[in-house]
Protein backbone atom coordinates (compact mmCIF):
# COMPACT_ATOMS: atom_id res chain seq x y z
CA UNK A 1 0.00 0.00 0.00
CA UNK A 2 1.34 3.60 -1.01
CA UNK A 3 0.59 6.08 1.27
CA UNK A 4 0.00 9.71 -0.40
CA UNK A 5 0.20 13.11 1.63
CA UNK A 6 -3.47 14.32 1.50
CA UNK A 7 -1.69 17.98 0.23
CA UNK A 8 -0.32 16.34 -2.59
CA UNK A 9 -3.23 14.67 -3.76
CA UNK A 10 -5.10 17.86 -3.86
CA UNK A 11 -2.61 19.76 -5.72
CA UNK A 12 -1.91 16.22 -8.41
CA UNK A 13 -5.85 16.63 -8.63
CA UNK A 14 -6.48 20.51 -8.67
CA UNK A 15 -3.41 20.22 -11.48
CA UNK A 16 -4.99 16.96 -13.51
CA UNK A 17 -8.11 19.21 -13.63
CA UNK A 18 -7.02 22.36 -14.58
CA UNK A 19 -3.28 22.12 -16.02
CA UNK A 20 -3.27 25.61 -17.51
CA UNK A 21 -3.25 28.26 -14.85
CA UNK A 22 -2.08 31.46 -13.62
CA UNK A 23 -0.07 32.16 -10.81
CA UNK A 24 -0.31 34.66 -8.05
CA UNK A 25 3.20 34.67 -6.11
CA UNK A 26 3.55 36.46 -2.56
CA UNK A 27 4.57 39.40 -4.18
CA UNK A 28 1.38 39.56 -7.00
CA UNK A 29 1.10 38.62 -9.75
CA UNK A 30 3.17 36.79 -12.74
CA UNK A 31 2.95 38.78 -15.37
CA UNK A 32 -0.03 40.80 -15.58
CA UNK A 33 -3.36 39.56 -13.95
CA UNK A 34 -5.16 36.49 -15.59
CA UNK A 35 -3.07 37.20 -18.59
CA UNK A 36 0.28 34.98 -18.08
CA UNK A 37 -1.56 31.25 -18.98
CA UNK A 38 1.27 28.49 -17.32
CA UNK A 39 0.98 25.30 -18.37
CA UNK A 40 1.73 22.44 -15.90
CA UNK A 41 3.25 19.56 -17.29
CA UNK A 42 4.80 17.55 -13.73
CA UNK A 43 3.83 17.93 -10.25
CA UNK A 44 6.32 15.73 -7.63
CA UNK A 45 7.64 15.67 -4.43
CA UNK A 46 11.70 15.50 -4.15
CA UNK A 47 13.67 13.19 -1.94
CA UNK A 48 13.73 16.39 0.32
CA UNK A 49 10.09 16.35 0.98
CA UNK A 50 9.81 19.51 -1.50
CA UNK A 51 6.80 20.17 -3.83
CA UNK A 52 8.27 20.70 -7.37
CA UNK A 53 5.37 21.92 -9.78
CA UNK A 54 7.10 22.07 -13.79
CA UNK A 55 5.45 24.26 -16.45
CA UNK A 56 6.61 24.19 -19.84
CA UNK A 57 9.24 26.24 -21.36
CA UNK A 58 11.37 24.93 -18.00
CA UNK A 59 9.54 27.26 -15.25
CA UNK A 60 9.71 25.81 -12.02
CA UNK A 61 8.23 26.14 -8.62
CA UNK A 62 9.75 24.97 -5.88
CA UNK A 63 7.93 24.84 -2.61
CA UNK A 64 10.10 23.28 0.28
CA UNK A 65 8.36 21.30 3.29
CA UNK A 66 6.61 21.79 5.25
CA UNK A 67 3.40 23.65 3.29
CA UNK A 68 -0.26 22.73 3.34
CA UNK A 69 -2.93 23.24 0.25
CA UNK A 70 -6.28 24.28 0.18
CA UNK A 71 -8.99 25.12 -2.24
CA UNK A 72 -10.45 28.98 -2.12
CA UNK A 73 -13.43 30.02 -4.33
CA UNK A 74 -12.01 27.63 -6.99
CA UNK A 75 -8.37 28.82 -6.62
CA UNK A 76 -5.31 26.15 -5.66
CA UNK A 77 -3.41 27.87 -2.63
CA UNK A 78 -0.32 26.83 -1.42
CA UNK A 79 0.83 27.89 2.18
CA UNK A 80 2.11 29.12 4.24
CA UNK A 81 5.40 27.43 3.41
CA UNK A 82 8.87 27.32 5.11
CA UNK A 83 10.21 29.06 1.94
CA UNK A 84 9.54 28.38 -2.20
CA UNK A 85 11.63 29.57 -5.14
CA UNK A 86 10.21 30.75 -8.47
CA UNK A 87 12.20 29.73 -11.56
CA UNK A 88 11.49 31.10 -15.14
CA UNK A 89 13.21 32.18 -18.10
CA UNK A 90 11.80 36.02 -19.12
CA UNK A 91 10.12 36.05 -22.61
CA UNK A 92 12.90 36.46 -25.32
CA UNK A 93 15.64 35.89 -22.81
CA UNK A 94 17.73 32.33 -22.39
CA UNK A 95 18.87 32.97 -19.00
CA UNK A 96 16.59 31.98 -15.84
CA UNK A 97 15.50 34.13 -13.05
CA UNK A 98 15.35 33.14 -9.72
CA UNK A 99 13.00 34.48 -7.00
CA UNK A 100 13.03 32.91 -4.05
CA UNK A 101 10.02 34.22 -0.89
CA UNK A 102 10.59 33.27 2.85
CA UNK A 103 7.11 33.69 3.75
CA UNK A 104 3.68 34.03 2.48
CA UNK A 105 1.35 31.96 0.34
CA UNK A 106 1.34 30.88 -3.86
CA UNK A 107 -2.73 30.52 -5.71
CA UNK A 108 -3.36 28.86 -8.91
CA UNK A 109 -6.14 30.53 -10.67
CA UNK A 110 -7.73 28.41 -12.88
CA UNK A 111 -9.37 29.03 -16.36
CA UNK A 112 -13.26 28.55 -16.21
CA UNK A 113 -13.19 28.67 -12.09
CA UNK A 114 -14.50 30.99 -10.42
CA UNK A 115 -11.79 33.94 -9.86
CA UNK A 116 -9.83 35.19 -6.52
CA UNK A 117 -8.92 39.04 -6.79
CA UNK A 118 -4.54 39.38 -6.32
CA UNK A 119 -4.12 39.73 -2.58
Amino acid sequence: MTFVDPSFQLIADFFEGSPAIWLELPDGWFGRPYDNLLTVVDVSIAESGSLVILFEHSSRLTVESPFSAALKEGALVLGPFAATEWEYAPFGETSAVQRRFVSGTCTFHAPGKHLVGAH
